[in-house]
């Protein structure tokens, strides 16, 4: 366990050594070195920020004009479904209408039927009597 310990430790001063190396390194050079390099990562930034730029900007192009889509298409709907809706409140009307009529044509064909099986039993009567003879029924 210890030499895991003691490795450890080398590699820690190791990359602390480099890191000084590096640093000392960096000092030694010429400011024009350091200057030509920082300007060479500068043109590198900006090109890929201008790149990232253009392409995020194409993506929020693509995203206000689908999102444009899905308002216009959601309007579309919500008017469909209003009209749907109060087609829907007047076949429920319609189809209460309906019901009185036909309870209604329904009581009034079973009256008739009642009115008709009287008369029909006053005939069946009238006949009857007028055959056997008997009077004043």
């Amino acid at each position: 366990m210890e030499s895991a310990g003691d490795y450890k430790d080398y590699a820690e001063y190791e990359k602390s050594y480099k890191g000084l190396r590096i640093a000392i390194d960096n000092r030694l050079r010429e400011d024009t070195d350091i200057t030509a390099e920082l300007k060479i990562l500068a043109a590198g930034y900006r090109k890929f920020y201008e790149t990232e730029t253009r392409r995020l900007k194409e993506k929020l192009d693509i995203a206000l004009t689908v999102l444009r889509l899905w308002k216009s298409d959601y309007q579309r709907l919500r008017i469909t479904l209003e009209m749907l809706t109060k087609r829907r409140q007047v076949l429920a009307v319609f189809r209460i209408i309906l019901r009185m009529r036909y309870r209604n044509y329904r009581h009034s064909l079973e009256q008739l039927y009642q009115r008709q099986e009287l008369s029909y039993v006053k005939m069946r009567l009238k006949n009857m009597t007028s055959h056997s003879g008997i009077k004043n029924c």
